[in-house]
């Protein structure tokens, strides 16, 4: 039996989010949220092109903007791996990306599917 695939955003750090908005912040998480959703397409495939072109330091300096938001945000799984490819993109290795970068893609579709049930949730 395979077990599940983990959380695609880790439910701590949305609560924690979540409690924003009853601190006196209201309409924060659902602002963050949506920002995030917002600019996910262009960063992954910023990240896409810069290994199209066979852009080191454009792969590294692309992942690595996503890796933070979606650090921020619990999304571990999307930032871990956008973490090795920031890693192989400033190291100049990008041969044997593809299979990270695949892996990136489905799990920033992961991603954005929670979100979306997120803020219709918090609707």
């Amino acid at each position: 039996m395979t077990p599940a695939p983990p959380e695609p955003v880790d439910p701590a750090t949305l609560a924690a989010l979540r409690a924003m908005d009853d601190v006196g912040a209201p309409g924060f998480f659902a602002e963050l949220v949506g920002i995030f959703l917002a600019e996910l397409p262009g960063r992954v495939e910023a990240i896409r092109a810069a290994v199209a072109r066979g852009d080191g330091p454009g792969l590294g300096s692309a992942a690595h903007s996503l890796k933070g938001s979606a650090a921020n945000l619990g999304a571990r799984a999307l930032a871990t791996l956008c973490e090795r490819l920031e890693i192989d993109g400033k190291a100049g290795t990008l041969a044997d990306v593809g299979p990270v970068l695949t892996s990136m893609g489905a799990e920033a579709g992961r991603v954005r599917t929670r979100l979306e049930q997120e803020i219709r949730n918090a609707a």
